[in-house]
């Protein structure tokens, strides 16, 4: 990896910063520190369990025009009938066959079946994560999975979402490239579609593009384009034929030229068109590339963000940036310019509202933009990085990012292909940390990239002299990518633990909390914990890590998130939690946290039944008698390490039992 210093990130302010999860006496960032810093524990200690809010469901509507399109100008794939009986029966069924107008397809299947309306799903929300109050009875809705990797979704997932579907009343076609990817639920539910015949499909078009006229650029068709036309070439290459001769007709094109378009490769046809751009061309190329089929208005907004860059950059430092000006480019000549259009769409979340989205004329000009803008101008990709990772960007638009970025990994020769990771692995805060997550799963699951993901991993686990990267691999690792193999991950974890970097260790507290989402893996993390307990990581980060790990499972933190509470660890997994409880009360530097906690529950429990609870839950864990025989021993055990504190202590579980009888 790169050890190249990340550029300064002019973001900075706006990024995460990362969850404290160790408790200190400081809100600040403490470099390299051995142990925990304790006392008077300032500020709230605040958990996340890394599960980001869910984007919308809704992100397309299809238009009048486009329905009327697919209604009555449509040539039927082979095997069409087969899945219309499919959608009927079943109200799922999964499309697969690349180059065979599976989308439109789609489109016409459930207009045939009388949807209300058609809704493209989000393809950046889980099939598992379809609920029933954001799908209405009668309409229909596509999922397109076909760059979501070789399983995009499990038997689980399409088992609950088909449950959802059916009890809603509603129908959902699902997009694949082929039928290896749906998993065995989903198998009788799969139709592998045929291209539709060529020439008919470009016949269907002209009569949509020139219905006055159609004799002239039928002929044309057939007898100057029809020879390159092959009887299963992909519908996109038939449509792109059909406007072809339309232009003939009209004198736009002679046949020569029409049929050197239309054999012209789309990489040749790009390298062509980008020649001559303008700065603000290529910034919207970019934008509109990256962000296909988005709504028009944001695209815009990001696509000024980049320009901006791109011209501070060629900035001279005692040079200040003229602003643009506000007439110097309408969005006509601007779409017109890099060969994009817009469409006006009713408004997938408010009805009676409309939004345009926006995308490229022709199918497959997105991929070989970004490509290619990426490969020919090294100088600019930093500038490019920056702005897909910025946090705008990625609150909203983070799984096109990470599509951006696997496309360049796996598709531009480099001899560090992760130098773009590695670069956001050894930067602060949380926000990035996603993103490289799903990025390195991509890679490894749909790439089969497993080999470089394990040597960046191992690198930045290593790294002791960057904090951040260790603290991104442990993210990783704590993941659900990461945590498949859960022994594998949690030694890792415990190697960065070692670190004596406050950073790296609150990484790996985050880490094992997450994987406690998991609820078939708590005996094997609980039981690590426990042992990382031990003395042998006394002068490292390890026993600490343990420790902060302890407080938080036992139940210490006065602002425990709800998900770790409804794990209920002490009830099913007692063992560990009452070892950890301990082990933590009889640390002297987090053993004055969790009295701090219990002598404040113990003064709320008068009042307060859920903290009179809270003690009580507590309290037995590190008692197992409240008698006063039993809490006295307890007391004069704790008091070795707390000699201070035994007052504290009495008074703290006094507390305790008063609760208890009172229950």
């Amino acid at each position: 990896m790169s050890e190249a210093a990340p550029a300064e990130n002019k973001d900075a302010e706006k990024v995460e910063p990362e969850h404290r999860l160790i408790p200190t006496t400081a809100n600040t960032a403490h470099g390299g520190v051995s142990g925990a810093q304790v006392g008077t524990v300032t500020g709230n200690i605040t958990i996340h369990n890394g599960v980001a809010s869910q984007p919308d469901l809704r992100v397309l509507r299809a238009t009048d025009d486009e329905i009327n399109e697919v209604r009555h100008h449509f040539e039927p794939p082979g095997h069409f009938r087969d899945a219309g009986r499919a959608l009927i029966d079943k109200r799922v069924v999964v499309l697969a066959g690349p180059g065979t107008g599976r989308t439109y397809t789609a489109r016409r299947l459930l207009v045939d079946l009388g949807a209300t309306a058609v809704v493209d799903a989000n393809r950046d929300r889980p099939l598992g994560s379809f609920q029933a109050d954001e799908l209405r009875s009668g309409e229909g809705y596509v999922w397109d999975a076909t760059e979501l990797g070789e399983r995009p979704f499990t038997d689980r997932e399409f088992t609950q979402c088909l449950g959802v579907v059916r009890s809603v009343g509603c129908h959902l076609v699902i997009v694949v490239d082929r039928r290896t990817q749906a998993p065995s639920a989903a198998a009788d539910h799969v139709v592998t579609l045929l291209a539709p015949n060529a020439l008919a499909v470009a016949q269907e078009t002209i009569r949509k593009l020139s219905p006055d006229a159609v004799e002239g650029p039928t002929m044309v068709l057939k007898s100057d384009l029809a020879p390159v036309l092959a009887d299963r070439d992909p519908p996109e290459k038939a449509v792109r034929a059909a406007a072809l001769a339309v232009r003939v007709c009209l004198g736009e094109l002679t046949a020569s030229e029409a049929l050197a378009q239309l054999e012209e490769d789309v990489e040749d046809a790009v390298a062509h068109w980008l020649r001559e751009w303008s700065t603000l061309e290529y910034s919207f190329s970019f934008a509109v590339a990256l962000l296909e089929n988005q709504p028009y208005d944001e695209v815009v907004t990001h696509a000024l963000a980049l320009d901006k860059k791109i011209r501070e950059a060629e900035l001279p430092e005692d040079k200040k940036l003229r602003p643009r000006r506000v007439f110097d480019s309408s969005k006509e000549q601007l779409l017109r310019d890099v060969g994009a259009t817009t469409v006006v769409r009713k408004h997938p979340k408010h009805d009676g509202l409309r939004e345009e989205t926006v995308r490229f004329e022709r199918q497959g000009w997105a991929a070989v933009v970004l490509r290619r803008l990426w490969r020919e101008y090294p100088m600019a990709q930093e500038i490019l990085c920056e702005w897909m990772c910025a946090p705008a960007m990625l609150g909203r638009f983070r799984e096109a990012t990470r599509r951006a970025l696997c496309a360049f990994i796996t598709e531009v020769p480099a001899h560090d292909p992760l130098r773009v990771l590695d670069n956001l692995a050894a930067r602060g805060g949380v926000t990035y940390k996603p993103l490289i997550a799903s990025t390195l799963q991509h890679l490894a699951d749909d790439h089969r990239l497993a080999p470089l993901v394990e040597q960046a991993l191992e690198s930045w686990t290593k790294n002791k002299g960057s904090p951040y990267r260790q603290w991104t691999a442990a993210w990783v690792y704590g993941s659900p990518f990461g945590r498949r193999d859960v022994h594998h991950a949690l030694a890792r974890l415990g190697r960065i633990a070692e670190s004596t970097n406050y950073a790296a260790q609150n990484g790996v507290v985050y880490a094992v909390l997450s994987m406690l989402e998991d609820r078939h893996l708590h005996t094997a993390v609980l039981d690590q914990v426990v042992s990382w307990t031990s003395g042998r990581g006394r002068r490292n980060g390890l026993r600490p890590v343990s420790l902060a790990l302890g407080l938080w499972i036992a139940g210490f933190p006065a602002h425990r998130p709800r998900w770790l509470e409804d794990l209920h660890l002490e009830a099913t997994h007692p063992r560990q939690v009452r070892a950890l409880a301990n082990m933590v009360m009889g640390d002297d530097q987090f053993g004055d946290v969790a009295i701090n906690r219990l002598s404040a529950l113990a003064v709320e429990s008068r009042w307060k039944p859920t903290s009179a609870a809270r003690l009580v839950r507590l309290a037995a864990l590190i008692c197992d008698d409240l008698s006063w025989w039993g809490r006295r021993a307890t007391v004069r055990r704790l008091a070795r390490c707390h000699p201070t504190r035994r007052t504290e202590l009495h008074r703290a579980f006094r507390a305790a039992r008063r609760a208890q009888r009172r229950d």
